[in-house]
């Protein structure tokens, strides 16, 4: 077998157009061997961990630092001045000090002042090591002549430049918000935070009861055999409403099948999503609890066919489960969206592979039986 680094190396240099024609021409293979029709399809969201750190203000804020000051003492390898540091180093090895005793005050007797002293030392600290920096990328952006490069040392250090100056301005950021948060209890929502220093494209998610992660939220539609015909992996923490006409949408095209029924829960609940569906010829849509039963007529609710689709829902949960288990669905290995969204659709495809082999043994045991 060969190397996992050419394993990758292979695997990188395939385009996400080439990825989703594979999962074209294996849910037509599915349709062609008679292993599904695609006629019942079920939906559902879950939370999978992104390759990132559980962020804390103070962690993040010395991350952002450390970052530029790394990078400004790498402009030699472009044949120009590095950053000068002066007192730099010395006040980021504080705040990596500080970021370890506010850690482990978390949770102890008088935490919360600990905490309050903790910040205010770090936060005194950033607040000098950031205006420093900004000094030092001020002048270097004036002095820089940019076009005496090569185009491809240009192009990366056009790179470098853009994500220094994001850093900075994330890092003011994080010191204000963190600021209102330790002295003056006030809390921003998490699309306000920089949530992850590796993967910027990440969010906060929380689904039900279960533990909040750092990551995605992707939606997966799953037909009655048990394929996934369809993987939409959105920015951010979209609702799941707003995913539903989208992800059933995807997974018609891509089956060339109009499903019968779709069943799915009260999180996708939405009188506009039903009457969308309906007009791309779904017949019954069957949606669990409370808001759906509002939305749904008396008589079909209380009909055989939407009882058994909210019998049968609990089927996709089985799914989660096993590409999560089976397949590592639910940690990430790659970071940025694009990465993400390449590397579940891989994982969507092996397990399509296994639920093929699967379906065709149980075709083959009812033949013998048969027989």
């Amino acid at each position: 077998m060969p190397g996992v680094s050419t394993i990758l190396d292979n695997l990188n240099v395939i385009t996400h157009a080439t990825r989703t024609l594979i999962f074209d021409r294996q849910i037509a293979y599915v349709l062609q061997e008679g292993l599904d029709d695609f006629k019942a399809l079920t939906i559902d969201s879950t939370s999978v961990k992104a390759n990132s750190a559980w962020p804390t203000d103070a962690k993040i804020l010395t991350g952002l630092l450390m970052r530029v000051d790394r990078r400004g003492q790498k402009m030699d390898v472009f044949g120009l001045e590095n950053f000068r540091q002066g007192w730099v180093p010395r006040w980021l090895e504080e705040m990596d000090k500080l970021e370890f005793q506010i850690c482990l005050a978390a949770g102890k007797v008088n935490s919360k002042t600990k905490l309050r002293q903790g910040y205010r030392k770090l936060l005194r600290r950033g607040k000098k090591a950031l205006a420093a920096l900004k000094v030092e990328f001020s002048a270097f952006e004036k002095d820089l002549k940019i076009d005496t490069l090569a185009p491809s040392r240009r192009v990366l250090l056009t790179q470098v430049i853009e994500q220094m100056r994001s850093d900075l301005s994330d890092a003011e950021r994080v010191i204000e918000y963190a600021s209102d948060r330790v002295f003056h209890e006030k809390k921003r929502p998490s699309t306000e935070k920089v949530l992850s220093l590796s993967d910027g494209s990440a969010a906060y998610i929380k689904k039900g009861s279960r533990n909040p992660v750092i990551g995605y939220k992707p939606q997966l539609v799953r037909s009655e055999n048990g394929f996934v015909t369809s993987l939409l992996v959105p920015e951010g923490n979209a609702a799941d409403s707003i995913k539903l006409v989208p992800a059933i949408e995807d997974s018609i095209k891509r089956t060339s099948v109009v499903a019968g029924l779709v069943s799915t829960d009260d999180g996708y609940a939405s009188a506009q999503g039903r009457d969308d569906l309906r007009g791309m010829g779904v017949k019954d849509i069957s949606i669990s609890g409370a808001k759906g039963k509002k939305l749904t007529a008396l008589q079909d609710w209380e009909s055989e066919s939407y009882r058994d689709a909210r019998r049968c829902r609990s089927a996709v949960e089985s799914l989660m489960f096993t590409i999560k288990d089976g397949f590592a669905f639910g940690e990430l290995g790659r970071r940025g969206i694009e990465a993400v969204r390449d590397e579940l659709l891989e994982k969507v495809l092996a397990y399509n592979c296994c639920r093929s082999i699967l379906m065709r043994q149980r075709q083959r045991e009812e033949l013998e039986r048969a027989a």
